[in-house]
């Protein structure tokens, strides 16, 4: 025994030698080895760099490792002697991918070659759909880009699937936003798909994420592509999330005149400025001056300013802890990890930040609370909050807990729970009275079946912004098909309220409304209906008119049907009931029939109602002639740009007529934006309304003003890049006399896209400091001498010169093999080139199977890939030198390998 424990020891201490021998000084590694994704969701890991030494060391990351990330690893990594620290990425899921960052640095120490992780999804691979070309590009002048997308069918069953395809960010509209394709066994198509940027004056990068689902909606296989906007103008997201735009700043002054008697001048401001990095400054300003009093107001002014740790808003507050803060105040957060954080709040409850119309404003409910908070910013998992108020209008004094927590978020199912206490006591009566909620909001998805529950239950004395609600409201669906789908739904919402206040007290009325439905829904193509019959009970009780309790039930039947065609959309929700009620104000049996529609096209659009009795119970409390309640509205409005869009018109009718009113109400707004030069705008707006039955009731409100935006080139800490391009024809690496600037070069800066402009430039804005990699992806017959690597430091312009390219063609040739018949689908196979600088190119094949290269002179592996396909190549890689001209063409024979059987003999 201690011979076997004396080897024990001794293997230990030879593994631990052999582990401290080979320990990098410098290690670095991802916390999650596999990440398990699902499709169109995001997903996350985090690097960790240790440094084991006991100096600080510099680390930059190789840019030949460039991720499509959405949250990437800095350029470049400081590490403290014996530090270790920690960096967040963040992509957008893909079927299966390994993600790999590489490191390096100048000093003469050892370094991990990369650090990788794999992403997974549980797809079963049968069907794959995989787009030609990765990269495409917006027609610059029309939005639109069209791409080409491979569906293939490697099972031994024919199978019909669905492609849906969706845009980050939002923005990207598709000709058809579903497909449906027919994929016999063994069988392939290539579809081509239409999309156009619908972000008017803004075209960003889009990344295009395609999902293959079978009739059932489960997910077969998944894709996905860039798509570029090719400007010669770049202005990078700074990485603040959502303050990545706030960069500009802008003010206007306006003249608003709402009567004969009463105008304003009227100033606003909002921006954001970035102190430092990581830190920022927010502001918003809306200042009043009247004319005629010689008086200001603001309302809805603030300025906040946030960091990494801490946060302050000062000026009007408006937040909702289930309690209304709402007026001039100050806020203060702390932010203790990514996860946690807390806020504390004084608010006064006043409209106005100050007032020079009033002597002194009325004195308003004075409000303190605390809110701790935990869970990721973008998606908060709890939050428990403490309101102490002081009313001194209605002498109540309120102190309110109240808390919410998520218990369940996955992707198909979630569940929320919010509780609440408080306590109410009354200065006049000296009364007091306790109140309590809870509530409750479940979903879930699984198969064919969609379930959701939201239920609330509060007392009457109850503080929160439900006071006195009992709400039951809970639906249940079942897809027959992908497109077709039925449902039933119960809803139940009573409303009790009571107040200490005697001020209030005319507040303490009740009603409740009971819904029972039923529903059939069905899609096709761009056109939906849904059907559905219910019940509507309503109960009220009247303080006022009646004095009694009300009460009607209704048998309704509705049906909604909306229609897309183009840029057109049509919609029509209609409904039709027979209605009993106890009201001796009204007839008590009626029928009533609502309809409401719409019409939006490019350019117009028009929105119609018509109602011909009551529907709430509450409308039936309306004085009406004759006892018939009547309701009619129309409105067209039309919007276009002029003058290449540098003004942009609209112009809004409305006609609405009641029998309870004035008869006809007759509207118009009107507004004008003209943009003068890049950072100032014009604006004007009038607005005209008018009774029928009113005398004197025509009355015009006008507003014109000036916008003055500032915009800075680059955030605090960024900087900018501007390369110019020319063909360098004697290849002297210099622009000389009768050499020309080149117009189009696509170029790519560290896996970001753009255009060259006439004058051969192309402009970066808000680059990180660091190594940049810089690649010509499309010369239009002109190509660099090679990858330039550049180490940015301070904003910089370079001159590149740009040499004619070599011409290289080819094709696959299918081989004749037996039992094989079947026409070869030659069509999009990618072959790829690379040369010794380890720079890749690429080039699709034709219906023929032909092919052809223009890329720089020089020596080349020109390759087809075939893991995963349903084909193989004889000689796949070959080794070539491409000249500027009379290269020899190269020829690749293709193998059917679709049904492959291996024959064993025992």
């Amino acid at each position: 025994m201690k011979s076997l424990m004396a080897i024990l020891v001794f293997l230990t201490g030879i593994c631990h030698h052999a582990g401290a021998q080979h320990k990098p000084a410098v290690d670095y590694f991802f916390l999650t080895d596999t990440v398990f994704t699902q499709y169109g969701k995001t997903f996350a890991n985090k690097l960790e760099v240790v440094n084991h030494t006991s100096s600080e060391i510099i680390l930059f990351k190789n840019v030949a490792h460039t991720e499509q990330a959405l949250i990437a690893v800095p350029d470049t990594i400081k590490l403290p002697a014996g530090s270790t620290q920690r960096y967040p990425v963040k992509y957008m899921s893909a079927a299966l991918q390994t993600y790999k960052v590489s490191l390096r640095t100048a000093e003469k120490i050892t370094l991990p070659d990369s650090a990788v992780f794999h992403t997974k999804m549980n797809d079963p691979y049968r069907v794959r759909i995989n787009v030609l070309e990765p990269d495409v590009y917006l027609d610059s002048q029309t939005g639109k880009v069209s791409f080409r997308l491979r569906c293939l069918n490697d099972g031994y069953l024919p199978v019909r699937i669905r492609l849906l395809l969706s845009s980050y960010p939002e923005g990207l509209t598709f000709e058809k936003q579903t497909e449906i394709i027919e994929l016999p066994a063994g069988s392939q198509q290539i579809i081509t798909l239409n999309a156009r940027n619908v972000l008017k004056g803004h075209a960003p990068d889009f990344t295009v994420n395609l999902e293959a689902a079978d009739p059932t909606g489960k997910t077969l296989a998944t894709t996905s592509l860039r798509v570029f906007s090719l400007s010669s103008v770049k202005r990078l997201a700074t990485g603040y999330d959502q303050y990545a735009n706030l960069l500009n700043n802008s003010v206007e002054l306006s003249y608003v005149n709402l009567n004969r008697d009463f105008s304003f001048l009227q100033l606003r401001g909002r921006g954001n400025v970035l102190s430092s990095e990581g830190a920022d400054l927010t502001y918003n300003l809306n200042l009043n001056y009247y004319t005629a009093q010689h008086a200001m107001d603001a309302y809805d002014t603030w300025v906040a300013y946030s960091n990494k740790y801490v946060g302050v808003t000062a000026g009007n507050i408006t937040e909702n802890l289930d309690y209304p803060l709402f007026g001039r105040g100050v806020k203060a957060s702390a932010f203790l990890n990514e996860e946690h954080g807390f806020d504390l709040y004084y608010v006064n409850n006043s409209y106005l930040l100050f007032s020079g119309l009033q002597s002194s404003l009325r004195k308003n409910t004075n409000t303190y609370a605390a809110s701790y908070r935990y869970g990721k910013a973008e998606a908060e998992n709890g939050r428990i909050s403490y309101i102490h108020s002081r009313d001194p209008w209605t002498r109540v004094k309120t102190n309110l807990v109240n808390g919410e927590a998520t218990l369940i978020a996955s992707e198909h199912e979630r569940l929320n729970l919010s509780a609440g206490y408080s306590y109410e006591n009354s200065a006049d009566t000296s009364a007091s009275k306790a109140g309590y909620a809870l509530g409750g909001t479940y979903a879930i998805q699984k198969n064919q079946w969609d379930l959701s529950l939201n239920n609330y239950f509060s007392t009457g004395y109850y503080s929160g912004l439900r006071r006195g609600v009992i709400q039951m409201e809970e639906r249940i669906r079942y897809s027959l098909n992908p497109l077709t789908g039925i449902y039933a739904r119960f809803s139940w919402l009573k409303n009790a309220p009571n107040y200490l206040s005697q001020t209030r007290s005319m507040l303490n009325n009740s009603n409740q409304i009971t819904i029972y439905e039923m529903g059939f829904s069905h899609r096709k193509n761009a056109f939906s209906a849904t059907l559905y019959p219910y019940l509507l009970s309503q109960d009220l009780h009247d303080n006022y008119l009646t004095r009694e309790k009300l009460h009607s039930f209704s048998t309704r039947l509705a049906l909604d049907l909306n229609y897309t065609f183009g840029t057109s959309f049509l919609s029509l929700n209609s409904d039709y009931g027979y209605t009993k009620s106890n009201n001796p104000l009204v007839e008590q049996h009626y029928n009533s029939f609502k309809i409401n529609a719409s019409y939006a096209a490019r350019n117009w659009g028009v929105s119609a109602r018509m109602q011909t009795a009551p529907y709430y119970l509450q409308e039936e409390l309306i004085p009406v002639a004759n006892k018939k309640y009547r309701q009619y509205s129309i409105g067209p409005n039309v919007h276009f740009s002029a003058l290449d869009q540098r003004m942009e018109i609209s112009v809004a009718g409305y006609a609405n007529y009641n029998n309870y009113g004035y008869g006809w109400m007759n509207s118009i707004d009107a507004q004008v934006r003209y943009k003068v030069a890049k950072t100032w705008r014009f604006s004007g707006q009038v607005f005209y309304n008018t009774y029928t039955g009113l005398r004197n009731s025509a009355s015009t409100q006008f507003r014109i003003g000036i916008q003055k935006s500032f915009v800075s080139a680059n955030a605090p800490g960024l900087k900018k890049l501007e390369l110019s391009f020319f063909g360098d024809d004697n290849g002297n690496g210099l622009l000389d006399d009768g050499e020309r600037r080149l117009e189009g070069i696509i170029v790519d800066v560290s896996g970001t896209v753009a255009a060259s402009n006439q004058k051969g430039k192309v402009t970066y804005s808000n680059l990180a400091k660091g190594e940049k990699l810089i690649q010509v992806k499309d010369g239009k017959g002109w190509s660099q001498f090679e990858p330039l690597k550049l180490l940015l430091q301070n904003n910089q312009n370079m001159e590149i010169p740009l040499v004619k390219s070599g011409r290289l063609t080819g094709s696959i040739v299918p081989v004749a093999q037996k039992y094989v018949v079947e026409e070869p689908m030659l069509e999009g196979i990618r072959v790829t080139a690379t040369d010794d600088f380890n720079r890749t190119f690429f080039a699709l094949t034709d219906e023929t199977g032909n092919f052809y290269f223009s890329i720089p002179v020089g020596s080349y592996g020109i390759h087809i890939e075939t893991a995963g396909q349903f084909f193989t190549i004889k000689d796949a890689r070959k080794e070539i030198t491409i000249k500027e001209r009379n290269n020899e063409p190269i020829v690749f024979e293709w193998l059917d390998e679709r049904r492959k059987i291996e024959m064993k003999r025992f």
